[in-house]
């Protein structure tokens, strides 16, 4: 191979890499994410001209209300049961703690002009009592009947999932998952246990 055969097969490899280093720093920038916005995008709501019924709704919304003006917010269940087909609910702001709700398919749901309302099918526990030991209590209302699968026997499962891995309730500290135990002396500062005959937490 002579020197100019050598340098063109040196210049074609140079322009090669260069190649495929440009279609490489391509294709990363393709991956990269698109720089935003992330999350629900403001914007300024209005409600259409040909909307039936308004119903204004807000977290801390009167039950007994009918919700027909923003003064006097219904609630958010109030508001699901009286609408029919054509009518629009307008959320305030805020945090709608709630659950269980049979939506007509003909409703429009939507936010007050540019705010930002939030729902969340979880409630929150405020009374608690301080029984000592790192260990707190609270009667609740609100909880998931604990019954077993058809499958399970106490004698052939319960020490491979036992009873209380069939209730469906959950708790959070601050944000954190706990896990449920099986009786009192098992709790501490990562899990939980469900009195279901008392209702206590």
């Amino acid at each position: 191979m002579n020197k100019e055969s050598s340098l063109k097969l040196t210049a074609f490899f140079r322009t090669a890499a260069i190649t495929a280093l440009i279609v490489a720093s391509l294709a990363t920038v393709q991956a990269q994410p698109s720089g935003g916005p992330y999350g629900p995008v403001r914007q300024l709501w209005t409600v259409s001209q040909n909307a039936g019924r308004i119903i204004y709704v807000a977290p801390d919304g009167d039950k007994n209300a009918p919700g027909e003006t923003l003064t006097a917010p219904a609630t958010i269940e109030t508001a699901i049961s009286k609408a029919v087909t054509g009518d629009v609910i307008i959320l305030r702001g805020g945090t709608y703690r709630t659950g269980d709700l049979l939506l007509n398919q003909g409703i429009i749901m939507q936010p007050y002009l540019d705010e930002l309302p939030v729902l969340k099918g979880s409630e929150v526990a405020s009374q608690w009592r301080d029984l000592g030991n790192g260990l707190w209590v609270t009667k609740w209302d609100r909880l998931f009947p604990s019954a077993p699968e058809s499958w399970w026997q106490r004698l052939r499962s319960g020490k491979d999932t036992p009873l209380h891995r069939f209730n469906d309730d959950m708790v959070f500290i601050d944000g954190r998952f706990l896990q449920s135990a099986g009786f009192e002396g098992e709790v501490d500062e990562s899990s939980f246990f469900i009195d279901y005959s008392t209702g206590l937490v």
